[in-house]
């Protein structure tokens, strides 16, 4: 079972992952982000720190990415995405992003520290 963390900074929710994504998990998970949304006033972006992620299992990957097209349209404009080295990583959320029919921005970072620099040269750590 895996663990989450949602926290919010200027227009950035920062999203912190660990052990698997299970039904459960996810669920509660997405309650979570959208209690922040109303706070938003404009387009937003997200910090997801997939570090400690163990991927999540392929029953909740419709859940995923139904969720992913829900946030899409609360103006999630771009997510910065911390997946160290591991390609496998990489895959998995590209994989998620396709099967939503998502067009939103990803850029995939290695430290924790480059995402919160792209995401300060890029605005969005101003107040919402």
């Amino acid at each position: 079972m895996g663990e989450y963390k949602v926290d919010k900074q200027g227009r950035v929710l920062y999203f912190y992952m660990s052990g698997t994504m299970d039904a459960e998990t996810a669920k509660n998970y997405y309650l979570a982000v959208k209690q922040f949304l109303p706070e938003f006033k404009t387009a937003w972006a997200s910090l997801v720190d997939l570090n400690d992620w163990g991927l999540h299992i392929p029953e909740v990957k419709e859940q995923m990415a139904g969720f992913h097209k829900w946030i899409e349209k609360h103006g999630h404009e771009v997510e910065v995405c911390v997946i160290g080295k591991s390609k496998l990583k990489r895959m998995a959320r590209e994989e998620l992003l396709e099967s939503s029919n998502s067009s939103l921005n990803v850029v995939y970072v290695e430290t924790l520290d480059e995402g919160w620099q792209w995401l300060e040269e890029h605005g969005y750590l101003a107040d919402a």
